[in-house]
């Protein structure tokens, strides 16, 4: 995608705040879907999801909301959310919120046990992110099996 978007994997990229004529960029540049992990009652100025989702839909996109809270790690509830999210959203996935970081945390908890923590953390890595205190932090699935 254009320069606001980073790979964390050829199938799940994070940006900051989108706006919609970045999802006009996102359908052109072959995004499927779109996630959200900003909740529209943060501060500052931004596009409310219901705008995002609206024009997501009108170009063929699948949108997901999955708000986390600024400051705050993505929660056990969130983080199985975005494990069925990631099953069900076609790729490539756009994920956003206010800088890409809750986004790529929530995609980092999710792969908990999917992927090995050393590629986690190496694609936060390549992007500037890390993402040692979400996987520190992920439930891991089936832990209790």
């Amino acid at each position: 995608m254009n320069d606001l978007a980073r790979a964390l994997t050829p199938m799940f990229y994070v940006a900051p705040q989108l706006t919609v004529s970045d999802i006009n960029k996102a359908a052109s540049d072959g995004f499927k879907s779109i996630l959200c992990a900003r909740p529209d009652d943060e501060q500052g100025n931004h596009v409310p999801s219901k705008e995002i989702e609206q024009a997501a839909f009108c170009l063929g996109l699948d949108f997901t909301i999955i708000p986390v809270q600024q400051g705050h790690l993505p929660d056990a509830n969130a983080v199985t959310r975005m494990r069925a999210a990631l099953k069900l959203m076609a790729g490539p996935v756009l994920g956003y919120c206010r800088s890409g970081t809750r986004a790529a945390q929530l995609w980092a908890m999710a792969e908990v046990g999917t992927l090995p923590d050393s590629e986690i953390l190496e694609a936060g890595r390549k992007i500037g992110i890390d993402l040692s205190a979400a996987i520190a932090a992920a439930p891991r699935p089936n832990a209790d099996t």
